[in-house]
């Protein structure tokens, strides 16, 4: 997804990975990528402490729903015994305690803690200040959570920090994770009224996106190969500004003749064919 970033999509944003990975903190070995792509400008990594200060009662109510939801539950069953490590706040120490940063860290910690009602009571490890990653040891509180409740919180943040804070289109190259939040998609046209207005003001530019990531991503069709270094992939992409926007232009008019919803299997298929 990176390199397709880098060949093709004017912004990129990113769930901070730093506050939010699977099975590890920190980026591992796209961390060099990351850090390429932010200096591009085209990768921005957006703070879930944010989103959840803006945001908290609707990310916070989606969560419980998704514990609750049979069809969410069942899907998430594929990763049992797998674990999401998150962090309750990513705040220097020096800000921590100042009133104006407060309001971030209460949201944190009122989603992540017992007060938003998953806590050590039921099972989930107790927070700690340091751990050890890939850059070295780092101030970073952390809870490791099971596959559902972190995913039901992960996904929660694409949907409500994408679509609502960030005004981007939610996508993923991981097929489990793009598979539950194809669900949460369909779901959220029922249950998010603000997702459901977004979701229909933005069809098109939703359809263009996901088109755009699939093919790009299929290592099978082989439009960037896999071993192409992104420093090689920005290169092209300025060299061959005009034949991006005929690429662009033309899978535009590609996603307008899909007519199934973009969050479907349906619409996956048309995309494979």
């Amino acid at each position: 997804m990176l390199k397709a970033a880098a060949l093709y999509f004017d912004k990129l944003y990113v769930l901070d990975p730093l506050k939010a990975s699977f099975g590890q903190i920190g980026i591992g070995a796209a961390e060099r990528d990351v850090q390429l792509l932010e200096q591009e400008q085209i990768l921005d990594r957006v703070a879930p402490e944010e989103v959840l200060n803006k945001y908290e009662a609707t990310i916070t109510a989606a969560i419980k729903r998704d514990l609750n939801d049979a069809g969410f539950k069942k899907l998430c069953s594929e990763k049992i015994g797998s674990l999401w490590t998150l962090a309750l706040a990513k705040v220097p120490e020096g800000l921590r305690h100042d009133p104006a940063f407060s309001p971030l860290e209460d949201s944190m910690k009122r989603v992540l803690t017992g007060e938003g009602g998953y806590s050590e009571k039921a099972g989930y490890s107790e927070y700690a200040e340091y751990r050890e990653s890939a850059t070295g040891v780092i101030e970073y509180r952390y809870a490791d959570y099971p596959f559902d409740v972190g995913e039901a919180i992960m996904l929660n943040h694409a949907l409500v920090g994408g679509i609502l804070h960030a005004g981007a289109i939610p996508i993923t190259d991981d097929e489990i994770h793009s598979r539950i939040l194809n669900y949460k998609l369909q779901q959220a046209q029922q249950e998010l009224p603000e997702i459901r207005a977004a979701l229909a003001a933005t069809r098109l530019e939703f359809a263009g996106a996901k088109l755009a990531a699939q093919s790009l991503t299929d290592l099978d069709l082989g439009v960037i190969p896999e071993a192409m270094p992104l420093e090689k992939i920005l290169e092209y992409r300025l060299r061959y500004s005009g034949e991006l926007q005929a690429a662009r232009d033309k899978l535009q008019w590609m996603a307008r003749e899909i007519t199934d919803e973009p969050w479907t299997k349906a619409f996956e298929d048309a995309v494979f064919h």
